[in-house]
């Protein structure tokens, strides 16, 4: 089976949802549950950073990073995407799709939890089902909370 590609996701989202102003979240689960082994897979972009160091909450700050810049090792990075997890789960999880897909715009979607690596590199502690939409819905940024940085170990 070959999985869709970005843009023959959107020409089915397209076709499923003429008006987007009848989208509900109801309407939105059964599209992503029927369309869940056509989803396209996510640029694979593994990354294990060790331990972060974390920064206060006064210390951090939340702004629009790149989705070329975000990386992680949950079920989007990886390479049987859209497969059971360990747990027994299969992923990208329709409901949280439809949930996030509601917004319109990313300044109004709660921010992706990340750990700053380097200047043009975060991990993603929590918010895969937020960024798989931002890339379903060709987004170029995401917002971002910068929870911490990487602190490298010297040996």
């Amino acid at each position: 089976m070959t999985r869709w590609n970005l843009e023959h996701f959107k020409r089915e989202f397209r076709a499923a949802f003429p008006n987007i102003e009848e989208m509900d979240h109801h309407t939105l689960e059964i599209f992503f549950e029927s369309a869940k082994d056509d989803l396209p897979a996510f640029f694979e972009r593994h990354l294990a950073i060790g331990h972060p160091v974390y920064l206060s909450e006064e210390e951090r700050v939340t702004k629009l990073v790149p989705l070329d810049q975000l990386h992680g090792q949950g079920w989007m990075f990886a390479k049987d995407f859209g497969g059971p997890t360990r747990s027994g789960y299969t992923y990208p999880k329709a409901g949280k799709l439809a949930h996030w897909f509601l917004f319109q715009s990313p300044d109004e979607m709660e921010p992706i939890e990340a750990i700053q690596v380097s200047d043009s590199m975060y991990y993603i502690e929590d918010g895969n089902h937020r960024l798989y939409t931002a890339y379903l819905k060709g987004w170029n940024h995401v917002p971002t909370r910068v929870l911490g940085h990487f602190q490298p170990s010297l040996t």
